[in-house]
């Protein structure tokens, strides 16, 4: 007399038709198994199997390796729901993509301006460091062209201090017109120097008492 064949019962959703798929007897795990290729033969997009809320997962050995080809493990008396990709949200719907896409592009518009607000303040600190770079090392080149430096470092530094801002000032005015024609390069290039020592020559640089 031939035995019986083993069915296992599926359906999809909520839906009240119910699919049979037979379960055949595997030798090494010594019990019936339903592959995996028969369940596609019925559901084509299926992706997995659940019971309630639990997944079936795929039959393993006693190693825990994978059975091949892939199936699962019969479940007497039970009727298993086959979930497919909509069914996980996998796929979205058209309508719900412009949103999305718009959400990601105001993220994106916000995040730039702010990393180009920063980059502003950036440039506009490095030319304030190299505008005072550049006027500390006008002063001390000034500073050392001086014949009478001497005087300068020693005993008339200090009175001198207030009229560093005045020279510069004039120097820069001066720097500026010896673009005329009628001022040539090489007396424009000479005139802070003779300028200065013109201010030092009204102080008294006698050393002795």
């Amino acid at each position: 007399m031939a035995e019986e064949p083993q069915l296992q019962s599926f359906r999809r959703g909520s839906t009240d038709r119910i699919l049979q798929v037979e379960a055949l007897y595997h030798p090494e795990l010594r019990q019936h198994i339903v592959f995996w290729d028969d369940i596609l033969e019925v559901f084509p997009s299926a992706i997995s199997v659940v019971n309630g809320r639990i997944v079936i997962s795929r039959a393993r050995d006693d190693s825990f390796r994978f059975i091949e080809p892939r199936c699962i493990r019969h479940q007497p008396g039970k009727v298993l729901q086959v979930v497919f990709a909509e069914d996980l949200n996998l796929s979205y719907p058209t309508s719900s993509k412009p949103s999305t896409s718009t959400k990601a592009t105001s993220v994106t518009a916000v995040t730039t301006e702010r990393v180009v607000q920063s980059q502003n303040l950036t440039l506009q600190n490095i030319e304030q460091c190299h505008g005072r770079e550049h006027n500390a090392r006008h002063e001390l080149r000034t500073f050392y062209l001086l014949p009478v430096h001497r005087y300068y470092r020693s005993s008339f530094q200090t009175p001198l201090c207030p009229h560093r801002s005045r020279r510069r000032k004039f120097v820069g005015r001066e720097r500026g017109r010896s673009s005329s024609p009628q001022h040539g390069q090489r007396s424009a290039r000479h005139r802070p120097i003779r300028l200065a020592q013109s201010r030092l020559q009204k102080h008294s640089f006698d050393t002795q008492p």
